[in-house]
């Protein structure tokens, strides 16, 4: 028997009105914004008929791209079929807030894609339907003979290869963007096109892009929220996305939430502002303390275990405007050589603009947690930022808090660290204070790693008192000690001739790298060692 033989009619054929009721209904096509969530509405529909598996088959051939989205639902009865699905406005999902799909306008998505037929198989009661629509939007209902299990929506599309292509393409995409946080299984499948796939998974974790996050659960009602220099909203229900942004609704933070209140609009492509979406507001907002509180708390451990990158990584997180309070008393910025810095530290604390106005000029230091000049420079009373560039966000908050420059300490300082020789880097050393001494000179050597950027590719320094940080400028001729970096190139090449002929040469480079002319000259120097040597 026939697939037309063994289904039998029942009913007249119905079809939409012309004239006015026909331009309403075009008016009502034509206001989704995307065509392609039309995949959107039937998993919603399939999700109010508890659907736990959804399927959304694409097969393309004979220029005829056939979307197939199958669920194993409760399926659909005449009078849900006749009193809903096929009437505007209406919707068995009415008394039911935990049915996101109000209205069956919603099925009405289905022909902004341009179908050339919809064919609806389902069943319930041991009584299977089938409805087919036309391009006009007219329909037939009959009652089939052969079981269903769950509903099949299936639409018939007009599509050129490449076009069939890029519309599956554009379904999934739709799929994933409205229905990747719902609690079922959701696949899509391509055949007969060029690059089809098999089942991808339609699915996504309910979160948001933040190092640190906040959640709020309770009755109807999940909240995910963090803080963030870009941030990102998604309002959903179900699972279902009802409106996401790139606004920033609440300063300074993105946040997914879920509530079994919220709406979508009547195009189905924001969320409904009534009262409802009010109270969530107001949960959201009372979110946004918390969200500083657990951010500060976060900084403050960090800090203590001298977790220094994911200091950076809370700090990098957060907006340049936020709607929580900072505590200005809590100690968030690590300093070297002291205890974590806070707000008023940094500003001056009641007396900040007077603060400000005393230090004005004044840079903020920073360096490394291990850096001995840092170490050093933090020693000598100066406050110093831990903090590695200008970049690092600790730093630009630290700085926007104390209203001053940054600038690392390497460029402002110079100081030269104590270094045990080896033995044979000692005896050229020695050799070299010998010929110091010989000569009278009112200086005297010592040995160690110069630090700072000013020094870079310095043999040696000037210092009143050895070792001790100088600013870069300080340098003078008038200092008594010269410290030779026994690191430096020169130092170490000279360390291939004999002490007697290499000591001159490093006392001649070091005192024209110091900018002593004089007292002893070092041409001088240089002419006496090798006058001694020649001697028998």
């Amino acid at each position: 028997m026939s697939t037309e033989r063994r289904r039998r009619r029942r009913g007249r054929h119905e079809s939409v009105g012309g004239g006015a009721a026909t331009e309403a209904l075009q008016d009502l096509v034509g206001q989704f914004a995307d065509p392609h969530a039309f995949v959107r509405e039937l998993i919603q529909n399939s999700l109010d008929a508890g659907a736990s598996s959804i399927e959304v088959v694409m097969d393309y051939a004979d220029a005829i791209l056939t979307v197939a989205v199958i669920d194993d639902g409760s399926g659909m009865d005449r009078e849900t079929i006749e009193g809903y699905l096929l009437t505007l406005f209406r919707s068995t999902k009415e008394d039911d807030l935990t049915k996101i799909g109000k209205f069956g306008i919603g099925f009405v998505s289905l022909f902004a894609i341009g179908p050339t037929q919809v064919v609806v198989d389902t069943g319930r009661d041991s009584i299977w339907l089938q409805v087919v629509f036309a391009a006009d939007r007219s329909y037939t209902l009959y009652e089939k003979e052969d079981p269903y299990e769950g509903t099949t929506v299936t639409l018939n599309l007009e599509r050129k290869a490449k076009e069939a292509q890029k519309t599956c393409e554009l379904i999934h995409q739709s799929a994933e963007k409205w229905c990747r946080f719902v609690d079922a299984d959701i696949f899509t499948t391509a055949s007969g096109i060029a690059q089809g796939w098999d089942a991808r998974l339609i699915s996504a974790d309910f979160t948001v892009d933040s190092p640190m996050l906040v959640q709020s659960e309770s009755d109807g009602f999940l909240a995910i929220m963090g803080p963030s220099p870009s941030p990102q909203v998604g309002f959903y229900c179900r699972g279902l996305t009802l409106w996401e942004s790139e606004s920033p609704i609440l300063a300074g933070v993105s946040f997914k939430v879920e509530g079994r209140h919220l709406e979508h609009t009547l195009t189905r492509d924001n969320v409904l502002r009534n009262r409802h979406y009010k109270l969530v507001m107001h949960r959201l907002k009372a979110m946004v303390n918390d969200v500083g509180k657990e951010l500060t708390d976060a900084i403050v451990a960090a800090v203590a275990e001298g977790n220094y990158s994911r200091v950076n990584e809370l700090f990098g997180c957060v907006a340049h405007e936020v709607a929580w309070s900072w505590d200005r008393r809590v100690p968030l910025i690590p300093a070297v050589g002291r205890e974590p810095l806070s707000i008023n530290d940094l500003a001056g604390g009641l007396l900040g603009k007077l603060w400000q106005q005393v230090t004005k000029g004044t840079p903020l230091y920073f360096g490394s947690a291990d850096d001995p000049l840092a170490n050093a420079v933090a020693a000598s009373g100066q406050t110093v930022v831990v903090a590695t560039s200008k970049r690092d966000p600790l730093l630009a908050w630290a700085v926007r808090w104390g209203h001053k420059d940054p600038q690392p300490v390497a460029k402002a300082f110079v100081m030269a660290l104590p270094i045990e020789l080896k033995p044979q880097e000692q005896a050229l050393f020695e050799a070299t204070k010998s010929l110091v001494e010989k000569h009278g000179s009112s200086f005297e050597l010592f040995p160690g790693e110069l630090l700072g950027d000013a020094l870079k590719g310095r043999l040696a320094l000037n210092q009143t008192v050895a070792y001790q940080v100088d600013s870069a400028e300080a340098s003078s001729l008038q200092d008594r000690h010269i410290v030779i970096a026994s690191n430096h190139h020169l130092f170490q090449e000279l360390l291939h001739l004999p002490p007697a002929l290499g000591a001159p040469l490093l006392l001649r480079a070091a005192l024209l790298d110091a900018g002593r002319t004089n007292r002893p000259d070092p041409d001088q120097v240089v002419s006496a060692a090798i006058a001694a040597l020649e001697t028998p």
